[in-house]
C-alpha cells in the first residue's frame, strides 16, 4: 500500500469488524438495561407492584393482569430489540453506531442500498456463524472481500467509510526493525581465527 493511500472503500478487516460488533452489543445491553429498569421503576411507582412478583399476585385481578401485560411486553421488546436495532441502522445508513464509531459501512455488492430482505438474510447469517462455532465469522480472515458467511448470504461486504490512514508511525517503526533484523541476518560472519 502506498504511504499516501487511505483506507476509504477498502474491505474492513476482522479486528475492526469485531470491535464494532462488540461495541454494538454493549450499546444494546445498556439500552435494554435502562429501558427494563425504567419500566420496572414506573410500574413500582404507579402501581406499587414489582414486575418480578407477578406470579405471586392473585389471578384474575386487574393488578395481576396489568403486571403480566407489562412483563410480557418487556419480554417481547427484549427479544425483538436486537434485530430491530440492526435492521433500522442497516437500512437507514448501512452503519450501526458501533460500525460508525469504527468507520465501517455495510454495502451491497450490487451497489443498491440495504433493504429489509437483505437485512433479514444478513441477520439470519449471524445465527449460522454462531451455530458453526464462529466459522462463519472467521471466514472474514480468508475471504478476498473479507466476507463472513452472513455477508455472502446477503450479498454484502463491509468497507471503511472514513478516509482513515494506516498508522504510519507504527508502520515506519516496524519497517526499521525489520530492516535492522534483515541487515543483521545478511551480514556474513568472519571465522574466529581470521585476524
Amino acid at each position: 500500500m502506498n504511504n499516501n493511500e487511505n483506507l476509504f472503500g477498502e474491505y474492513a478487516g476482522f479486528l475492526s469488524r469485531a470491535s464494532a460488533f462488540i461495541t454494538d452489543l454493549v450499546i444494546e445491553a445498556v439500552i435494554l438495561l435502562v429501558v427494563n429498569w425504567f419500566v420496572a421503576t414506573m410500574m413500582l411507582q404507579f402501581t406499587g407492584m414489582e414486575i418480578d412478583a407477578c406470579a405471586s399476585l392473585q389471578p384474575f385481578t386487574f393488578g395481576a393482569f396489568t403486571c403480566h401485560i407489562v412483563r410480557l411486553s418487556m419480554l417481547i421488546f427484549t427479544l425483538f430489540f436486537a434485530p430491530l436495532y440492526y435492521f433500522f441502522f442497516w437500512i437507514l445508513s448501512g452503519q450501526t453506531p458501533g460500525k460508525y464509531l469504527f468507520g465501517l459501512r455495510i454495502v451491497r455488492l450490487n451497489g443498491h442500498r440495504m433493504n429489509l430482505l437483505n437485512s433479514l438474510i444478513r441477520y439470519a447469517g449471524y445465527f449460522l456463524g454462531v451455530l458453526t462455532l464462529g466459522l462463519g465469522f472467521l471466514n472474514v480472515l480468508i475471504s478476498d472481500r473479507r466476507q463472513g458467511w452472513h455477508d455472502k448470504l446477503a450479498g454484502t461486504c463491509v468497507v471503511y467509510a472514513w478516509e482513515a490512514r494506516q498508522n504510519e508511525t507504527f508502520l515506519q517503526q516496524m519497517r526499521k526493525r525489520f530492516q535492522k533484523k534483515t541487515a543483521a541476518d545478511s551480514t556474513p560472519e568472519l571465522p574466529a581465527n581470521v585476524s
